[in-house]
């Protein structure tokens, strides 16, 4: 068990990390592409944050580095290294897109309602399936899980006892 103290550090830390990784990843979606908004440009920004994420965590695991800290102190950094390369990009203004009309809109909502209830149907019943039995599938528990352990234990990515 964990006392209070540690629990609002780690949350604090796990905050810091999102929020450090997500204003990157939307300095720099703004930077290659200013003239997009709304839900692409936020599609993006998810994708963005996600992929730098996962590079910072394979650079640290890489250099054996792989701690909590060293995921905290870099995320910064790269939060500090985005402001930096796209500091005075706020000078541009956005391009106006014109408006899609009524019939546009309403055939682009059905197709987002559309596309959700499919995403949804389809992660549903995997992770309510999940949830009632645990992990079950032969992947997840003979490759995926001791690979994330090791990585865990040894704070890399590239020392495997056995492949």
């Amino acid at each position: 068990m964990i006392g209070a103290g540690t629990y609002v550090l780690t949350t604090a830390l796990l905050a810091a990390v999102i929020l450090a990784v997500g204003f990157s990843a939307v300095r720099i979606r703004h930077r290659l592409l200013p003239e997009w908004d709304g839900a692409p440009s936020h599609l993006i920004d998810a994708v963005v944050a996600v992929a730098l994420l996962i590079w910072l965590s394979e650079l640290l695991g890489v250099l054996q580095l792989f701690y909590d800290w060293a995921l905290v102190i870099a995320s910064l950094l790269l939060a500090g290294a985005a402001y930096a390369w796209t500091r005075g990009d706020g000078d541009r203004a956005p391009q106006e897109t014109p408006p899609a009309g009524p019939a546009g809109r309403h055939l682009m909502s059905l197709v987002t309602i559309g596309v959700i209830a499919v995403v949804f149907a389809h992660w549903g019943l995997t992770a309510k399936d999940a949830l009632d039995r645990g992990i079950f599938n032969f992947d997840s528990l003979w490759y995926h899980m001791p690979y994330a352990v090791e990585f865990a234990k040894t704070h890399s990515v590239t020392g495997f006892d056995h492949t």
